[in-house]
């Protein structure tokens, strides 16, 4: 694994982490989920890395703007487009015909989907971890969050996780074991990019032509698996697939770890053989 940041000033500043290989069957670009940060993908990547696909990991939520109730820029859903781009723009220049997938989890599993309607000839598939499409604020915070997105955009608001909702979590477990509470901090011009974003992969999923390949946990309260399964259903993709596993979140697996990496790189691999 390598940290890289490039430093080009015509190009956006990108901190990414690169699983490199030598013979590439294709390229994973990973895009995480809230408050979470790229090497939070390390052991997925480097299993990926030992079966021939080249990974890399840029950072969509810049990490001087993650933590301790800092705002977010208002423009980061487009930012990270422009970071997906480039990587994408790189690995043509060093992997001229291989194909590209991006695995988002969470919040990036959402943005790999917006990204997959927005350029779906970059793609050869997209890995989709526990999509984050909705989140679950009471009815007043939701009106707040609509008045602020006009009046006080960069106004900060925070959604709180509490342990009943991740009870199959390891990492967020600790966290909160830790800390007592986990919390969402981002701008009121963020959360309501995400959720326009959101709503807009829910009801314009026709333009998603890419392969899809669903993870989803049997037992998730932190996200809402009736949305993903309903909308993984109404895809109009001839090449989809979707898995549920027990005891299982996201990345944070407490069994079967191998199986599931398994499934995800036998899903590129056999892709990567007719790209």
């Amino acid at each position: 694994m390598h940290n890289e940041n490039n430093r080009d000033h015509s190009e956006p500043r990108i901190n990414y982490l690169k699983w490199p290989t030598t013979k590439s069957q294709g390229t994973c670009i990973f895009l995480q989920d809230f408050n979470a940060k790229p090497s939070r993908f390390s052991a997925l990547a480097e299993y990926l890395c030992n079966n021939g696909i080249y990974g890399v990991a840029p950072d969509i939520l810049s990490p001087d703007i993650r933590h301790d109730r800092e705002v977010i820029r208002s423009n980061e859903i487009e930012a990270s487009f422009e970071k997906i781009n480039f990587l994408i723009n790189e690995h043509k220049k060093k992997y001229k015909d291989t194909p590209i997938f991006l695995c988002g989890e969470g919040y990036g599993a959402v943005v790999a989907l917006y990204f997959a309607q927005a350029f779906p000839s970059l793609l050869s598939g997209v890995i989709v971890l526990s999509p984050f499409f909705d989140i679950s604020f009471n009815i007043i915070k939701k009106l707040s969050i609509i008045r602020d997105y006009f009046l006080r955009p960069q106004k900060s608001f925070c959604f709180p996780i509490k342990t009943s909702m991740v009870t199959k979590d390891q990492w967020y477990l600790d966290a909160l074991n830790e800390t007592g509470e986990k919390e969402y901090w981002y701008s009121a011009k963020f959360w309501g990019e995400f959720a326009l974003m959101s709503k807009q992969v829910l009801f314009k999923k026709k333009k998603i032509k890419t392969p899809v390949f669903f993870l989803l946990a049997d037992d998730d309260l932190l996200v809402d698996n009736k949305t993903a399964n309903n909308f993984f259903q109404s895809l109009q993709v001839l090449d989809k697939k979707i898995n549920s596993y027990p005891e299982f979140h996201a990345l944070s697996v407490p069994v079967d770890r191998d199986t599931i990496y398994s499934d995800i790189s036998e899903w590129i691999v056999s892709r990567s053989l007719i790209f």
